[in-house]
């Protein structure tokens, strides 16, 4: 993932109009796009729609006043600054358990590429889909049980919503319980036109190496199209021979 100083502002200014809804059909479908293309540009955005939720939520407002306050010189405008800032501060106060789950200096990559899927953003009314997004809420605060018991009876009634199988894979991969997670995984590697096909092929990686399991880690790695190949190239060359 990049570092705060090589998001240019051009790419600053396109993430925050996506996240606030603020470009044409054509430029969202275009962004959508992209991100599915692009792992690095779609975690900048649930980085920063992280770092706005906190913000929003006046958990650092003291804290930012502090750091804007004894830093002369720098432009507080920005909001590329204000992100900064408070991304500083989440990780110093153990705010955000996927950013601490990271850690790209202990040599192991699991730890490094294993962090919780953040979820999909909850719109503020939600009333065709409202079951979907009361359980999502449950999953972004890390109540992975409850959303399961949500998520399962959906699924029965529309067994080919591959956003509901990736979901309640994520939940169970979230718990440590890989069987189940990989049950929902393979579940939507059935469809290669799914959205959460690629992504699911990376969980499914990220546990093939968590257990050893090199004949499938190889096979998975054999996917030259997905945008995560180089990561899941990474893991397979890393194993023990």
């Amino acid at each position: 993932m990049k570092d705060f100083e090589e998001i240019s502002q051009q790419d600053f200014e396109r993430i925050e109009k996506f996240i606030q809804k603020e470009l044409s059909t054509e430029e969202n479908d275009a962004f959508l796009n992209e991100m599915q293309k692009n792992p690095t540009l779609s975690e900048e955005v649930d980085r920063q729609r992280l770092l706005i939720r906190t913000v929003e939520a006046g958990a650092l407002r003291e804290e930012l006043k502090t750091i804007a306050h004894s830093s002369r010189g720098i432009n507080v405008v920005s909001w590329k600054v204000w992100l900064s800032a408070a991304a500083a501060v989440v990780i110093a106060l153990g705010m955000s358990y996927w950013f601490l789950r990271s850690d790209p200096n202990s040599g192991d990559l699991y730890a490094q590429y294993a962090k919780p899927d953040p979820g999909l953003a909850v719109p503020m009314s939600s009333d065709t889909q409202y079951d979907f997004y009361d359980a999502m809420v449950d999953y972004k605060n890390e109540q992975y049980e409850l959303a399961i018991q949500k998520w399962q009876p959906q699924l029965l009634t529309d067994a080919k919503n591959d956003t509901l199988m990736y979901y309640i894979g994520a939940c169970y991969f979230n718990l440590g319980k890989f069987p189940e997670a990989k049950d929902y995984y393979f579940l939507v590697r059935k469809n290669a036109g799914s959205t959460f096909y690629h992504k699911s092929g990376f969980y499914l990686a990220l546990m093939a190496y968590k257990e050893n399991r090199i004949a499938e880690l190889t096979e998975l790695s054999k996917d030259s199209i997905s945008p995560y190949h180089e990561k899941i190239k990474a893991l397979l060359e890393s194993m023990p021979k």
